[in-house]
């Protein structure tokens, strides 16, 4: 990322503390906190992600993927263990057919 596309971002940061304060909405220590733990994330991602895509040792790529995989989905299944557990899978798609009847899902693999 270039220095102008850093200093845009942070421009729409403090707009959003602007808009905290203007409001008294007291989100603006919140905002500041996220936005640090935000960046320090992401260049942490970033040289691990350097690490794995530069390491020739196949094993470790594989140990490094799978590890953030079951991550991710730790995380993702801690989101969705408030829906009941067809609304996880079909959230915002309660016109097909599949999500209103769960088992029409596996009609075409019966025949």
């Amino acid at each position: 990322m270039d220095s102008a596309a850093l200093f845009i971002s942070l421009i729409f940061i403090i707009i959003a503390v602007l808009f905290s304060m203007r409001e008294n909405w007291g989100l603006e220590r919140d905002i500041l906190y996220s936005t640090g733990r935000a960046f320090v994330q992401l260049i942490a991602a970033g040289y691990l992600l350097q690490y794995v895509f530069d390491s020739r040792n196949q094993a470790v790529i594989i140990l490094i993927l799978v590890a953030m995989t079951i991550i991710a989905g730790y995380n993702a299944g801690k989101r969705g263990k408030h829906l009941p557990p067809y609304q996880a899978l079909c959230y915002g798609h309660y016109r097909d057919k599949q999500c209103r009847d769960p088992g029409s899902a596996l009609d075409s693999w019966r025949d």
